[in-house]
Order: structure tokens, then C-alpha cells, then sequence
């Protein structure tokens, strides 16, 4: 994120360096033979809503493509992501589908998204690098002679696609601002700072953590060895995912899950919640998606089906993750809120019904039996 585009912009340098050479490789075994890397196009978010900081997005539906980093990046910011073809963006937008998505300036141009989703935010968020390739069946017909003679004109051609993007990207860019196109260029700061990986925390940021830290003596009903319990709030709006792991006799393990965010209740509701709970004890307040139907029907009905008051929280929607790995166990999972063209499970779980996928899920286990273990 936020690259500065110095590894492939130097004349002075050769088309593929070390750093460089190793990702080139990997093309080789499929039969490509890599020059190099040009710039193939920076992104920037553009959409019915103007965006200026991070927070902006949060809760808008982002049309994104079919990447685990877009997807995985814009749902840690608290947009809800929507893959979509490219050819349906622009009617997307126009009738309220998605919010915003983000692409480069000359497609802003090109395609005419200006016209349904005047607010361009000249951020810069991810540079797209396409590889100077060559098909290594024609590489190899070709003289030591004349490869020599394109690795040594690649560095020069790849500058020369560098400039001629960026030149046409600004020139595009500034022709959508007289046909009505309303462009800002935010701080990259909190950009950079919410993006960023949530385990590269600075000594700053250990000092604020500590300090919005109390400890208090552990409860020696649930600790009998005693010791020490951290207390703090969990900040809300983070997309996290919760499971439980019953243990059910007859049945054997089964698996309850919940997507959702934490949420920051007011700082009175708060106290008066946390002293009926236990104070000593770290909070995070959770509100799962709720479907308006079944286990889901609402956050009561969630809380009522859930085997006790004890989950295991993890950061981002990893539900469907978990369902793909519970069936390879032979888990049933008998409470999720995945939508349903997510969720993967192998094919045979078809051949035990496909109109109640939760009932097919535990005969299917049933039938196999376990991964590990004997089935019993």
C-alpha cells in the first residue's frame, strides 16, 4: 500500500533487479520469460459520496475485485466489499448497488464513472504493476544475441511506460474536473495508519495501549493460583468473527459462528453493564450481523441459541474459513450467519441434501465419520 514507485523508474537502473529478478522467476514455469515490472496503473477511490479519511467508508458498499488483499483490505476499514464485473460497475452505481469503488484515473475517464460517481479521492492506495513479458516458446527462438539486446532496452522502455501512464492518468484525471468531476487529495496519515498491519505497533502506540490498561487481582473462584487480569474496552467498528466449540454428549464437537463488529456503548450503559458482568475483566461488546431469520433473527435470538456467554474472537470475517475447515474435521456447524454463496464444503455434501444445508452439514459428519479419531 501507498508504494513509492522508485523500483522500476530509474534509467540508471537494470529492468530487473535482485529484488526484482526473484519475482520474475516465478513467471518462468509457466512459460514466460520476465523483463520487468512497469507501473499499470495506481488506484484511488472514487464514488457517490465524497471520501477524504478512512472513517468515511466505514458501512458504504465498495464494489471491489476478486482479490483476498481488496476484500480483506476495505473490510479492515469497515466498508462491506462487493465483488462485481467490471461491466456492471457503472449501473451499480447509478441505481444505489454499490457506493463507491476504486480504480485508476484514466478508467475513471474512459469508463465515464464521473458521471455516477462524481467524488474522486486522489489517494494512491495500491500501484498495479504489469510484467514486460515475453512467451518463453519465442524466447527461446531467438538469438543469445537479440535477448541480450531486449534485456538491454527494457529499462529504458519500462521508464518510458512509467512517465507515459503517469502523464496520461493526470491529463484524463483533469479532464473528468471540467465535465463536473469534484477531486481531493486527503493526508496519506490515517490512511497509512489504518491500513497498516494491525501487528507493526510502534512504541507509541504500546505506551497508549498500557495506559488504557488497568490490572486488577484475578478472581480466585475462576483462578485459583491467583494472579493478575488485564481490564480494557475493545474499540469498535473492527470486523471480527466469533466461535464457539461445543461439546455436546452423543454427538461430539459442533460448532456455533458469528460474524460481526464490537461496538462502543455509552460510557454510563457501559459501567452499569461491566459491574453486573465482572470489572476486572477485559470487555469487548460484540453485535453479530443479524439476517432476520432463524438463530439470526436479532441479537437476543443469537444470544439465546449460543451455547454460553464464552466465544473465541478473531479479527476479521473468517466464518466462511472456518466452515470449509470444520467440514474437512467432520464438524457440523449448527449456527452461522456466512452468506451462503461463501461458504465451501466439499461436493459430496450434496448427496445429503441440498435444501437444509445445516442438517445435510451434520450428515454428512455423521456418515464419514471423524478426521482424527475413532468413529464411534
Amino acid at each position: 500500500m501507498f508504494y513509492v514507485a522508485t523500483l522500476i523508474s530509474r534509467p540508471d537502473r537494470p529492468a530487473v533487479t535482485e529484488e526484482l529478478a526473484q519475482k520474475a522467476a516465478r513467471y518462468l514455469p509457466h512459460g514466460f520469460v520476465v523483463l520487468g515490472f512497469w507501473n499499470n496503473g495506481i488506484r484511488h477511490p472514487m464514488g457517490r459520496f465524497a471520501i477524504n479519511v478512512p472513517d468515511d467508508v466505514k458501512g458504504k458498499k465498495m464494489r471491489v475485485i476478486e482479490s483476498p488483499l481488496h476484500i480483506a483490505l476495505w473490510g479492515m476499514l469497515g466498508a462491506n466489499p462487493t465483488p462485481l464485473p467490471a461491466p456492471e460497475i457503472y449501473n451499480a452505481l447509478q441505481t444505489g448497488v454499490i457506493d463507491f469503488l476504486d480504480n485508476s484515473k484514466s478508467s475513471y475517464l474512459a469508463l465515464r464513472f464521473y458521471e455516477v460517481a462524481p467524488y474522486f479521492t486522489d489517494l494512491g492506495h495500491i500501484y498495479s504493476y504489469g510484467a514486460f513479458s515475453f512467451s518463453k516458446l519465442y524466447w527461446d527462438k531467438l538469438t543469445p544475441e537479440q535477448q541480450t539486446i531486449l534485456r538491454q532496452e527494457a529499462a529504458p522502455a519500462i521508464v518510458y511506460q512509467d512517465q507515459a501512464e503517469t502523464t496520461g492518468d493526470e491529463a484524463a484525471l483533469a479532464k473528468t474536473v471540467t465535465m463536473g468531476a469534484k477531486v481531493t487529495k486527503p493526508d496519506h496519515a490515517p490512511w497509512v495508519a489504518a491500513m497498516k498491519p494491525f501487528w507493526e505497533i510502534s512504541d507509541a502506540e504500546i505506551k497508549k495501549c498500557l495506559a488504557a490498561t488497568t490490572w486488577h487481582p484475578s478472581m480466585t473462584e475462576y483462578f485459583p493460583g491467583g494472579g493478575w487480569s488485564t481490564r480494557f474496552r475493545t474499540r469498535g467498528g473492527m470486523p471480527v468473527t466469533i466461535c464457539r466449540l461445543n461439546l455436546v454428549k452423543g454427538l461430539g464437537p459442533a460448532l456455533q459462528i458469528a460474524e460481526g463488529e464490537p461496538i462502543e456503548l455509552p460510557d454510563k450503559v457501559h459501567a452499569v453493564l461491566d459491574e453486573r458482568t465482572n470489572p476486572t475483566w477485559p470487555t469487548t461488546w460484540f453485535a453479530p450481523h443479524t439476517t432476520g431469520n432463524g438463530a439470526f433473527r436479532d441479537v437476543y435470538t443469537v444470544m439465546n441459541n449460543w451455547g454460553a456467554n464464552h466465544c473465541s474472537m478473531s479479527y476479521g470475517h473468517v466464518g466462511a474459513d472456518l466452515i470449509s475447515l470444520a467440514s474437512m474435521l467432520r464438524i457440523p456447524v449448527y449456527m452461522h450467519n456466512v452468506p451462503e454463496e461463501k461458504v465451501f464444503r466439499p461436493h459430496a455434501w450434496s448427496a445429503f441434501g441440498t435444501a437444509d444445508r445445516e442438517g445435510a452439514d451434520f450428515r454428512a459428519c455423521a456418515n464419514f465419520g471423524p478426521l482424527y479419531g475413532a468413529k464411534v
